[in-house]
């Protein structure tokens, strides 16, 4: 297994396609798009960047996932069950009223739980996106 860092888990394997049964959203934070350092070990604040408000202007297929994974540099960080999509500023939220394009949603859930969490966690995604791509969002199953 591969070293571990508080801040970052241990990596094991990379996902591939086929890694995923029911239909999974990846969403990539970055570093000025909802990523700093430290926000992993703080659990609420990586929820609220993870979950809102993502644009849905070309085919919303995202809106179908029940399963989000947070990643950041290729690396799952945490993984959520979704109990529903809401536009943008429907819930409540950290993010209140930054968002006023109809296009963009949100989800509320919750951390999965095992063993659904453990078969995410610390795995990469590097290979799910393409170099370049800006698309934050990679949806599968």
């Amino acid at each position: 297994m591969a070293k571990t860092s508080p801040n970052k888990p241990a990596v094991s394997q990379q996902l591939t396609p086929a890694s995923f049964k029911v239909k999974t959203a990846i969403v990539r934070l970055t570093t000025g798009h909802g990523w700093y350092d430290g926000i992993q070990k703080e659990p609420f604040k990586l929820y609220e960047a993870t979950r809102a408000a993502w644009s849905a202007e070309k085919d919303g297929q995202f809106l179908k996932a029940k399963i989000v994974l947070c990643a950041h540099n290729g690396i799952v960080h945490e993984v959520y069950r979704v109990a529903k999509w809401f536009h943008a500023n429907a819930t409540m939220s950290s993010n209140v009223g930054t968002f006023h394009d109809p296009n963009r949603w949100e989800f509320v859930g919750n951390v999965a739980s095992d063993p659904l969490r453990s078969a995410f966690l610390g795995k990469s995604v590097r290979s799910l996106f393409r170099r370049g791509d800006r698309n934050p969002i990679r949806m599968f199953g």
